[in-house]
């Protein structure tokens, strides 16, 4: 992987807005000390990715290009060796569409659905999917239970 050019002064105003940020935190939040030790190392990373932006000075026209290294490092799914044909690809959507069909309509075990409030009422048209199942609640009702 080539090396990525960087403006290294970028590093001093992260800094001093990732240290107001945790002063901000100790001033309005009124943590102790570890509390505040906890704030600061959660939201050090958005830090570090905003000096990766911001410190960017390659050729390409976008500052994300500065997030190059780190999403080299997360996982991605592999191009097709060869031409994928047609009928491979409604098969998946099919059994995607399917799988999406029956688990919006499996119950959580234990759920009356008639006492739930439902909150996301207004997206059940663009969902269709039942409240309270599988789908709606997601899977940690089921890992946890067991």
């Amino acid at each position: 992987m080539d090396k990525v050019e960087r403006n290294r002064r970028v590093v001093y105003p992260t800094a001093l807005v990732f240290i107001l940020t945790v002063f901000a935190f100790y001033y309005f939040g009124h943590y102790n000390w570890l509390q505040l030790l906890i704030a600061a190392v959660l939201i050090f990373p958005l830090f570090g990715i905003a000096y990766l932006v911001f410190s960017y000075k390659g050729p390409g026209k976008s500052k994300l290009y500065g997030l190059e290294h780190l999403t080299s490092l997360l996982p991605a799914v592999k191009k097709p060796k060869g031409h994928v044909q047609f009928k491979y690809k409604i098969m998946w959507t099919a059994l995607v569409v399917l799988l999406y069909f029956v688990l919006t309509n499996i119950y959580i075990y234990g759920l009356d659905a008639a006492k739930t409030i439902d909150v996301f009422a207004s997206f059940r048209a663009i969902f269709a999917g039942a409240q309270g199942s599988l789908m709606d609640l997601g899977i940690g009702p089921i890992v946890t239970a067991s």
